[in-house]
């Protein structure tokens, strides 16, 4: 039986009755030998160290995977990002640089491993703990898509299978993966009623047990989306009462969090003291904005076309490019370009160390908010994050009418890798440098090339380093840290 589409995500399942006594209640429901596919990929193929042969999928009780997927629905769906460490969509990669890094301040040792424990079983799928053999899959949803990754298995039985997908980073239309997900735990559910066994787990009374797991309030989303736990909440907004929290956002009926720019702007951001009533403020001025000049549908291709965030940005700023008439032509007056584009664009006098800046769209109608960071004082910081900024308003969302966004020291996953490609590309596009350089490997790191590079552009050494470097034009990591280190000293270009 197959639910789903091997293309794209896929449960197949061949049930099975062991012969064993099955006395747990993760034995008792139903097994299946089990794959389970994503992009085309089997991620249950293995072998076994005591054969040649090649195994397509796993004899596993299926209730113990169901149960995970219910209880850590919520996790997958909306906490993009752990609070206590920036995450990212590479969970795999994410868990081990977390392993690596020194508790942060609030944590000793012990909290600071509890919590990257806890976060390991909200999206690693092996955390079941029943000691069933299945790959090591982590699952993590941003915006309208569920990233799946695959990483290396490590199991305590030296007859256990070895699988051999160890490395996968893969995107799913985030409706497809809910439509898949509550398909495969609903006909789990099926299986388990049949057997008597709603008391084992109790999720398996409900129709579609995924779905309904899914439900939320705002301090719901708050606490498993952000982090923030009703103190937390009551410190940004004045309010951790439900109804008065809506009203102070604006949520009218069925609206829920993610119909909230404040919201979905926190996903992005430290939370600073002040930065609540800016979001609020946000919140109520975007209705208000003149309609963005060119539609943000026009950028959606950029992001539908391409897998990796920093293409998507950088296609979707060439595109902009074209429609401004910029050509390879430096932009001399950022402001004015934004606001020709019809986007609105305010300098708080909000004071933070680590929040640079926040922005909002509503349809058409868009905001963009800058905060007195000691990060962006400088003109070509701030240049870097108002096209950042326009980045996330023209790319994010793209299947959304409410686009919520902020840029700090904790943002991270594809919309902060996609926003950054897309303000270098804005500020310094490929096309300038070749044609600086003549198209000569290397000779960006002349200084009479990239001096004029920064000044000519108003970008900093580090942007116009890294885009030398990711544009081709640089032949060593070494030489771009050299270029940093040489220039990001200087006053006039530290960015």
């Amino acid at each position: 039986m197959r639910i789903g589409e091997r293309s794209v995500l896929a449960f197949d399942l061949e049930p099975l009755e062991p012969s064993w006594p099955r006395r747990a209640a993760n034995e008792r429901g139903p097994w299946a030998r089990f794959r389970f596919w994503v992009d085309g990929i089997n991620t249950c193929r293995s072998s076994r160290p005591d054969s040649l042969a090649i195994e397509e999928s796993v004899a596993v009780p299926l209730a113990p995977i169901a149960d995970w997927f219910v209880t850590r629905a919520k996790a997958i769906a909306f906490e993009e990002s752990a609070r206590a460490f920036p995450t990212d969509t590479r969970l795999v990669d994410s868990l081990i640089a977390w392993k690596q890094k020194k508790p942060a301040a609030g944590f000793d040792s012990d909290r600071w491993d509890d919590a990257r424990y806890d976060w390991w079983e909200r999206h690693f799928l092996q955390s079941n703990g029943d000691g069933a053999w299945i790959p090591n899959l982590a699952f993590a949803r941003a915006d309208g898509d569920l990233w799946i990754n695959a990483g290396p298995s490590r199991f305590a039985t030296p007859e256990a299978p070895r699988f051999f997908i160890e490395d996968l980073v893969a995107r799913v239309d985030w409706d497809i993966a809910r439509r898949t997900l509550d398909d495969f735990v609903a006909w789990v559910a099926g299986e388990l009623r049949e057997r008597g066994l709603q008391t084992d787990y109790s999720w398996s009374r409900e129709a579609q047990p995924f779905d309904t797991a899914l439900e939320y309030d705002l301090l719901t989303y708050a606490d498993i989306g952000l982090g923030l736990d009703r103190d937390a909440v009551r410190n940004l907004f004045g309010t951790a009462d439900e109804e008065v929290l809506r009203r102070t956002l604006g949520l009218v009926d069925l609206q829920t969090a993610e119909s909230s720019i404040a919201f979905l702007a926190l996903r992005d951001l430290e939370a600073e003291p002040g930065v609540g009533a800016a979001l609020i403020e946000l919140e109520n001025d975007v209705s208000v904005a003149d309609e963005i000049a060119e539609p943000p549908s026009r950028y959606a291709g950029a992001v539908l076309q391409q897998i990796e965030p920093e293409i998507q940005g950088k296609d979707a700023a060439r595109k902009l490019r074209q429609d401004l008439g910029l050509g390879a032509a430096p932009i001399q007056d950022l402001d004015a370009v934004v606001a020709a584009l019809k986007i609105a664009l305010e300098r708080s006098a909000v004071r933070t160390l680590r929040d640079h800046s926040i922005c909002g769209r509503r349809g058409r109608h868009a905001k963009i908010v800058l905060f007195e960071s000691p990060s962006i004082r400088q003109p070509w910081a701030s240049r870097m994050e108002i096209a950042r900024a326009v980045g996330h308003l023209l790319t994010d969302g793209h299947e959304r009418q409410v686009v919520g966004a902020g840029s700090s020291t904790r943002a991270s996953g594809p919309r902060r890798r996609r926003s950054g490609a897309f303000a270098a590309e804005l500020l310094l596009p490929e096309a300038a440098i070749e044609e600086r350089t003549d198209g000569i490997l290397d000779r960006a790191a002349e200084p009479s090339v990239f001096e004029h590079l920064m000044s000519d552009f108003g970008v900093g050494a580090r942007t116009a380093a890294w885009n030398c470097w990711n544009a081709g034009y640089l032949s060593s990591t070494e030489l771009v840290d050299d270029l940093v280190g040489r220039y990001a000293s200087l006053p006039e270009a530290a960015a």
